[in-house]
């Protein structure tokens, strides 16, 4: 029987859209009114501003953060954690595209946009800690949080000033992606097998910086079996975790397990 596991980072994916979208000139800019008013004090005014410009544009990150911070002066726990985790979702995403361009070399303007984001990143992920209940998201939050002040530190330390500009370049940030070193297969379940039971069992994990697979939970499956032995497996994982400046990471990964039946 052929079972396969496949590991794919489940922020790899591409994402363009900017985090950060610029209105144009000459027409009125939702998130700034947002941001105004709450910084005035006017938190009801604020939200209701905000919100309109996440629905024009549900990839501002911006918004979504001064959303969160309006939403926690109301005292909406809840909406507030979900708006942090937006602008999270959105800073990490083009993060990663960030540290994954090939030019290699970050100068003046987009260094300083690439500080800036890291320490967006930071600010709505420590705001997010703050007001999380649930201790299971929080320790994700935790990791999520180290990782993004290892990454800030590693860039602030390596920039430089060379002819007059600033510049970072890629090679100095030593950025080691996680490396597999062994991937045990699932047993398949005698019991499922039986049942002519198959399919893929898709689980979300992190791979943490102390080399251990934390967190691990199932997104998709046809049958709670499949789904114990893939979780089994997944525990079995040895890996080298990511790292920025010789600095060890948490990253999120997506594992997905395949039993096939007639193999």
């Amino acid at each position: 029987m052929n079972k396969s596991l496949v590991i794919i980072a489940c922020l790899t994916f591409c994402f363009v859209a900017a985090a950060y979208p610029q209105q144009p000139v000459g027409k009125p800019d939702p998130t700034s009114q947002g941001v105004g008013l709450y910084e005035g004090g006017d938190t009801e005014g604020a939200i209701k501003v905000l919100r309109e410009a996440v629905k024009k544009s549900n990839k501002d990150s911006k918004a979504w953060h001064y959303l969160g911070l309006a939403l926690i002066r109301q005292g909406n726990s809840k909406k507030a954690v979900e708006a942090l985790g937006k602008a999270i979702d959105l800073r990490t995403k083009t993060i990663i595209l960030e540290f994954s361009r090939d030019d290699g070399e970050w100068r003046d303007d987009r260094l300083l946009n690439l500080k800036t984001l890291l320490g967006d990143q930071i600010e709505s992920q420590s705001k997010q800690l703050e007001i999380l209940t649930d201790k299971q998201a929080f320790e994700k939050g935790r990791l999520a949080l180290d990782r993004s002040k290892i990454q800030a530190d590693c860039v602030d330390q390596n920039s430089r000033v060379v002819d007059g500009h600033t510049v970072l370049s890629k090679g100095d940030l030593r950025i080691e992606k996680a490396r597999v070193l062994v991937k045990p297969e699932p047993a398949y379940p005698v019991s499922a097998r039986k049942d002519n039971l198959g399919g893929k069992v898709v689980l979300r994990a992190i791979f943490a910086a102390n080399a251990s697979v934390q967190f691990i939970e199932p997104i998709q499956s046809p049958d709670r079996r499949l789904t114990e032995e893939a979780i089994t497996a997944a525990q079995l994982i040895r890996f080298r975790p990511e790292s920025y400046c010789g600095k060890p990471v948490s990253f999120p990964v997506q594992l997905e397990y395949s039993f096939m039946l007639g193999w």
